[in-house]
């Protein structure tokens, strides 16, 4: 049989709803999952919390402009400020992957869960979701924590085109590196670009396409990487 949704899964799902947050996958920690620094003494299990889409972005838009709009790092204080006391209600510790030295191998516990693969942009990729998503955070927990168990597969074994690798301006993406620095200055001199509203490489994923971000949401995130 499946194992069922653990109650405290089903709590933490309540609680982060309102913040348009989920959980995007877990796993059981097993040595070499590098989890240190922890409050929790032994944790068995870890929860990764994100969003998909633009779903956090009307939550944290009126935090942001009610007084934090000067903020640079105004993302990571609200999911800071936001998943800090779901934690302890739920008695489990939270960590984040802006938080360092030392710096949690998020890359390696997304990929562990079994949802999240690495994609030719370098990013991950979503089995169901696609590459319009973020972790922002992994509770641990002490207890061994079950939920109903899904298999996926990597989905751009599949994709023989590979639409994002072509379609960028100044073709960042060679499936083996990003050219960041390209990207930036792209943007730099093209302050109406396409890219403004959402990077033209992501939104080519033929997977959930209707996953992605709100041009002001993106936006957002373009301004901070361009600085």
């Amino acid at each position: 049989m499946q194992p069922i949704l653990s109650p405290q899964l089903q709590n933490l799902d309540t609680l982060l709803c309102p913040l348009g947050l989920m959980r995007l996958g877990g796993f059981h920690v097993q040595v070499g999952d590098e989890i240190f620094d922890m409050t929790v003494s032994e944790p068995s299990t870890l929860v990764m919390v994100g969003n998909v889409a633009s779903s956090n972005w009307r939550a944290f838009k009126s935090w942001y402009e009610a007084d934090h709009s000067t903020d640079p790092d105004a993302m990571d204080h609200w999911t800071q400020l936001s998943l800090a006391p779901i934690a302890r209600a739920l008695g489990a510790d939270v960590v984040f992957p802006f938080s360092g030295p030392p710096w949690h191998p998020f890359v390696s516990w997304a990929i562990r869960t079994g949802e999240i693969f690495k994609s030719p942009l370098g990013m991950g990729i979503h089995a169901k979701y696609g590459v319009f998503h973020a972790h922002r955070a992994a509770l641990l927990f002490r207890e061994h924590l079950n939920w109903p168990a899904e298999t996926f597969s990597h989905p751009c074994e599949s994709c023989a085109s590979q639409p994002c690798l072509s379609i960028c301006p100044v073709k960042a993406f060679d499936g083996k590196s990003y050219d960041y620095m390209a990207c930036r200055s792209y943007l730099s001199e093209n302050p109406k670009a396409e890219c403004w509203s959402g990077c033209v490489a992501r939104k080519a994923c033929p997977i959930g396409p209707h996953n992605l971000y709100e041009p002001d949401h993106a936006a957002y995130h373009m301004h901070a990487f361009v600085g």
